[in-house]
């Protein structure tokens, strides 16, 4: 029984296809597609505007944020010589392994 169901679920699924298949479901799905093309198309303008905001707004940050550690680093290394550092040199001794 379950042999006979099998097969008759693959004839019924090669008639819906076939009769969807049809000239005229295929019409009506063009133009559905074309219609939601269009809306997609209407909105994919500002889709689009979204990520170049983004990437200008983001580098305006990033060079805003380099440019201010940059002069606070700057003004630190010229104001505090190595000399002035209080720190000591260990000496160590290394041999190369080949």
């Amino acid at each position: 029984m379950a042999a006979g169901s099998d097969v008759m679920g693959r004839k019924l699924s090669r008639t819906l296809v076939a009769r969807l298949s049809g000239a005229p479901y295929a019409n009506y799905l063009r133009k559905l597609m074309w219609l939601l093309g269009i809306g997609i198309a209407r909105k994919s303008v500002f889709v689009r505007i979204i990520p170049l905001l983004g990437a200008l707004i983001a580098g305006v940050v990033n060079y805003t944020g380099s440019n201010l550690i940059g002069k606070r680093a700057l003004k630190y290394y010229q104001n505090n010589s190595f000399d002035s550092w209080n720190v000591t040199t260990i000496e160590a001794e290394y041999k190369v392994v080949d």
